[in-house]
């Protein structure tokens, strides 16, 4: 029997969405531990930096497209 098109859809979003909620939380965990210079480069914390700001005003400029 096929599984419907809806229900794979939602099946693959969620592995998605778990493998999303794994790879924060791996890099939240090594952030803690002894490899905490891994994930406290300067490098990242710019693009962390850069990518908070555009998700703050990426709104204003899809309203002005």
């Amino acid at each position: 029997m096929a599984v419907p098109r809806f229900v794979a859809i939602g099946i693959r979003g969620t592995l998605v969405n778990y493998f999303a909620l794994a790879t924060v939380g791996a890099i939240l965990w090594l952030g803690t531990g002894k490899y905490h210079r891994l994930v406290n480069l300067r490098g990242l914390a710019f693009f962390g930096y850069v990518s908070y700001g555009l998700y703050l005003i990426h709104v204003v400029f899809l309203d002005l497209y």
